[in-house]
Formats: C-alpha cells, sequence, structure tokens
C-alpha cells in the first residue's frame, strides 16, 4: 500500500515512532514517489472494513502543504488522527496543489466523521469558511472523479451537521476543487 520511506508510522500502544519519515510534500518528486503518509495503529485490523472506509480532502498550494503536514503527523502522534496522505509536488507542474487526505474507518458512522472535521477545523488543519469534501474509497476505486457523471463526494464540511441534502449526498456541488484524489 506505501512506501516504508515516506511513511510515519507512530505505535499508539507502545508511544514510539516505529518508521519515521522526515520528508515534507514539497521536497519529494511524483516521479519518485506519489504520497507520503503518516498512520496509527488507533484501530486494529478486526475493528473495521476495508470497505467502509473514507476521506476528508484538501487542497492546499506548496506554501501551505509543509505546515499542515506538520499538524497532520502531530494529530497521528497524539491519536486524533487515524490515517493520511498528501501528495508530492511534480516537477513538471510546480505549481499544482497538493491533495491531502484524512481518513476515517467507517464513513457510515457519522459522530467519527464529523469529530474527525471538528478536529481538523479546530486544530487549523482546515482553514475556516473554505468547504471540503469527504469521499468513500470505494468511489475512488470505482474512478468516480469530479468532472464525471456521479458526483466524487457523499459529504461536505459546510452541510453535514445540518441534514440538508448535500449533507447526505443528494446534491450537487458547483466549486468542487479538482478531484486528483
Amino acid at each position: 500500500m506505501f512506501s516504508s520511506r515516506g511513511s510515519f508510522v507512530y505505535d499508539i500502544n507502545t508511544k514510539k515512532v516505529t518508521s519515521d519519515c522526515n520528508l515534507y510534500p514539497t521536497e519529494v518528486n511524483k516521479k519518485d514517489m506519489y504520497w507520503l503518509y503518516a498512520q496509527n495503529n488507533k484501530y486494529n485490523r478486526e475493528s473495521f472494513e476495508l470497505q467502509k472506509i473514507g476521506k476528508w480532502m484538501l487542497f492546499l498550494t506548496k506554501h501551505q502543504v509543509n505546515a499542515i503536514w506538520d499538524k497532520i503527523k502531530q494529530a497521528v502522534t497524539n491519536g486524533d488522527l487515524w490515517h493520511s496522505k498528501v501528495s508530492t509536488y511534480s516537477a513538471e507542474s510546480p505549481n499544482d496543489t497538493h491533495a491531502v487526505m484524512i481518513y476515517t474507518k467507517d464513513y457510515t458512522d457519522l459522530n467519527d466523521v464529523i469529530n474527525v472535521l471538528d478536529f481538523l477545523e479546530t486544530s487549523g488543519i482546515k482553514e475556516p469558511h473554505t468547504t471540503i469534501r469527504y469521499k468513500t474509497d470505494q468511489q475512488t476505486a470505482a474512478g468516480i472523479y469530479s468532472g464525471g457523471k456521479q458526483k466524487p463526494w457523499i459529504y461536505a464540511s459546510d452541510t453535514i451537521r445540518g441534514g440538508s441534502p448535500a449533507a447526505t449526498g443528494t446534491s450537487n456541488c458547483s466549486n468542487w476543487r479538482d478531484g486528483r484524489n
């Protein structure tokens, strides 16, 4: 699933880093490694089903991404987040945005999905007054991205708490970012 060279892994039980990666997204070319990872063992494999995993998606500039990646790694260490990944830079398109995926173990567990969103907002990982989207891994595996016939997200940060049609994934979104996830 991921390269250990590009992975930061923290063991919550022993309170130790088991794989340290001090690389930053702006320092690694996509040709060498497409993603950097940060994860912990907050959940054991038996406590989740792969088909229920989903993620909040952020799209950051090269000027934002390294500081946010540091915050995410710290949140993984603290157990506030479980698993995240960030795209690296492209020498061919140095002004591209970086995709950041922050995972939850069960997209049907709205309490957990909202708790992670709350953390992203209160920690400063998500900028105030910006809307981010939540997508299932099943959607990604099925090739559902922006620009297609199907909406590439099921929740939006601006509506998930209100129970509106957008919160349950039944409306369209006109300002969806560039879908590279």
